[in-house]
């Protein structure tokens, strides 16, 4: 396998949430291990690592824990169940994308007129057109 493509893609909203009711998993809440440092957990003792974020929702629902971060459209449909205690807002992702066949051909693969090479130019004051100084 070898890199063929890399993007970047905001998430669904996240949030914080817990438990309105008192349950068994109080002292836990639990995580996708990337989205750790979103929030402070200091008052959950006890974190438990997921491998998704659905599979934290997942955990909440069947009350393995008390809190949890997820989509906030989680804490919106079970709204009885779950409040958010700090909203996180959306994410930015970045994927790298791997294939069978390389698309190099030993060279640098470049997006020339990415928002990142416009940033670039823009502060160093080039023009992004062909020609530009």
């Amino acid at each position: 396998m070898v890199t063929v493509d890399a993007f970047i893609s905001p998430s669904q909203p996240m949030a914080l949430v817990q438990s309105v009711a008192s349950e068994k998993g109080a002292d836990k809440v639990g995580v996708q291990t990337a989205t750790q440092s979103y929030a402070d957990l200091s008052a959950w003792p006890i974190i438990v690592h997921e491998p998704t974020v659905l599979a934290v929702q997942s955990g909440l629902t069947e009350g393995r824990y008390s809190a949890g971060i997820v989509f906030t459209s989680f804490a919106m449909a079970h709204a009885d169940r779950f409040e958010v205690v700090e909203p996180i807002g959306t994410v930015c992702d970045a994927w790298i994308v791997y294939g069978r066949q390389a698309v190099d051909d030993g060279r640098a693969v470049v997006w020339d007129d990415s928002p990142v090479a416009r940033q670039f130019r823009t502060q160093i004051g080039r023009s992004s057109a062909p020609g530009g100084s």
